[in-house]
C-alpha cells in the first residue's frame, strides 16, 4: 500500500527548491547589474563633475584669444569698418596669476590679406623681446594704429594673422573684418518726437561714407507713413531736385515736405529712393504724444568725470541724463549748461539752447561728450570744479557738481 504525504513529495520539493534557486539566482543577477550600473552611473557622474570642473576654470578658446601657463593673449578689435577710417586692432597679453611672471616673445608677425589672398601689411619683428609682468599686469604687444594707417582701403574682407611665441610656445590669433563703403538715405527730423497736431516735417540726410560723390539728384521719393499696427496712414511721393554729398560727408536735403498726426502712438516713416540703377530703403521712427513731461521727478544727471588727473593730460567728461522711473519720459529741455570753474572762474563753459529728449523706462542716455566740443587740458594744478546742468523750465532743472584735482 502506497505511503502517502501529507504535505509534498521528494520530488514536488526538488522542483520546489530548483525553482527557488533559480529565483535567487535571477535576483542576485538583477543585484549584481543593478550594483554595477549604480557605480557606472556614479563614475559617469563623477567624470561629468570634474569635466564641468576643468571646463569651467578653462577659459574658452577662439580665433581671436588663447590662454597658455597662466597668460591670456587677445586680438581685440572692431570687427566692421567703414570708409575712411583705419582698420586698427591691438594683441594684448595678461599676466592671470597672483604673482609675478618673465614672458618671452620671439618670432612676432603680423599678416593682412584681402579676399582674394593679397596681402596688404605685413609686420615682422623676429628678435626676441623679454618682460616681466606683474601679478596680474598686462601689456599691448601690439598696436596696429602705431605702426601704420590702414585707411581707405577697397570694400571688402580681409583676413588678420598674428603668429609669435611665448615663451617658446606658438601663438597663433586670427580674424576677419569687414570693410565697408557706405552710402545711404535717412529720414531726417527736427525732433525725435511731436505733439498730435503738430506739423511733422520730414527731410533727408545724405550719408556718404565713401571715396565718390553720392549723387541722387532727381530720385523719386516715395514715403509711407506706418502706425504700431503696420498700416499706412500716409503716404508722399515727390521727385528730388540737386541732391548729393561729396566723399566723407553728411548732406541735409530740404524736402520742404511736412504732414500732421492727430493721434498718439509710435510711427515708422518708410522711405524709399528709386534711381536708374539704385534703390534705398530706410525706416525711423517717431513719437506722436497728447503732451509733453510735466512731472521731472526721478531724472538725474550721471557724470563720468575723473577725481583725478594729471598736468597737460587731455580730459574726456560725459554726462547723462537717467530716467528713474518705469515709464517713457517726453522731455522738452530748455537746454543744459556745462562749466568747469577755478576759484568761481571758469576754464571752460558750454551751452545749448532748447531740445526735445525721449527717455525709455529706466533709461540712461548720452546728452553731452566733451570731446565732440574740444580737447580738454589742464595746466595749472590745483581743484576744479565741473558742474552740469539741464533745465526743464524757468524752475525745474537737474545738476551734478564733481570735484577734479589736477596734479
Amino acid at each position: 500500500m502506497n505511503q502517502g504525504y501529507r504535505t509534498r513529495s521528494p520530488e514536488e520539493w526538488r522542483k520546489h527548491d530548483e525553482e527557488k534557486w533559480k529565483e535567487y539566482e535571477q535576483l542576485r543577477g538583477y543585484r549584481r547589474r543593478s550594483i554595477r550600473l549604480t557605480i557606472f552611473n556614479l563614475i559617469i557622474a563623477a567624470m561629468i563633475i570634474v569635466g564641468f570642473m576643468l571646463a569651467r576654470n578653462k577659459p574658452v578658446e577662439s580665433g581671436v584669444y588663447r590662454f597658455v601657463d597662466g597668460f591670456s593673449i587677445s586680438l581685440l578689435g572692431s570687427e566692421v569698418f567703414e570708409y575712411p577710417d583705419p582698420v586698427d586692432f591691438t594683441v594684448k597679453l595678461v599676466n592671470t596669476r597672483n604673482k609675478s611672471a618673465e614672458i618671452s616673445i620671439s618670432s612676432f608677425r603680423v599678416q593682412i590679406q584681402d579676399e582674394s589672398g593679397n596681402v596688404v601689411y605685413t609686420f615682422d619683428y623676429p628678435s626676441n623681446v623679454l618682460k616681466e609682468l606683474p601679478a596680474y599686469g598686462s601689456v599691448i604687444v601690439f598696436d596696429l594704429s602705431h605702426e601704420v594707417d590702414l585707411s581707405a582701403l577697397s570694400s571688402g574682407d580681409y583676413a588678420i594673422r598674428v603668429t609669435f611665441n611665448l615663451n617658446g610656445k606658438p601663438i597663433i590669433l586670427s580674424k576677419n573684418v569687414e570693410y565697408k563703403y557706405l552710402t545711404e538715405v535717412l529720414p531726417a527730423f527736427q525732433h525725435p518726437f511731436y505733439l498730435v497736431g503738430e506739423s511733422v516735417l520730414i527731410d533727408l540726410l545724405l550719408r556718404n561714407r565713401s571715396p565718390k560723390t553720392f549723387d541722387v539728384s532727381g530720385s523719386l521719393v516715395t514715403i509711407d507713413v506706418i502706425d504700431e499696427d503696420g498700416d499706412v496712414v500716409r503716404s508722399l511721393r515727390f521727385q528730388l531736385g540737386n541732391a548729393s554729398a561729396l566723399p566723407t560727408t553728411e548732406e541735409i536735403y530740404e524736402t520742404g515736405k511736412s504732414l500732421v498726426l492727430d493721434k498718439p502712438g509710435l510711427y515708422t516713416f518708410k522711405v524709399q529712393i528709386q534711381g536708374e540703377n539704385y534703390f534705398f530703403e530706410r525706416r525711423r521712427s517717431v513719437f506722436i504724444v497728447e503732451k509733453s513731461e510735466e512731472d521731472f521727478s526721478g531724472l538725474s544727471v550721471f557724470a563720468e568725470v575723473p577725481r583725478v588727473a594729471s598736468t597737460g593730460e587731455a580730459i574726456p567728461m560725459k554726462f547723462y541724463l537717467t530716467n528713474e522711473k518705469e515709464r517713457r519720459r517726453f522731455l522738452e529741455c530748455q537746454g543744459f549748461h556745462f562749466t568747469v570753474n577755478q576759484g568761481g572762474v571758469p576754464i571752460f563753459e558750454y551751452k545749448r539752447n532748447t531740445f526735445r529728449l525721449v527717455l525709455l523706462e529706466y533709461e540712461k542716455r548720452m546728452i553731452f561728450d566733451s570731446e565732440d566740443w574740444r580737447e580738454m587740458k589742464f595746466f595749472q594744478p590745483g581743484s576744479y570744479s565741473v558742474e552740469f546742468t539741464v533745465n526743464f523750465s524757468n524752475t525745474e532743472k537737474v545738476s551734478k557738481i564733481v570735484q577734479l584735482e589736477i596734479r
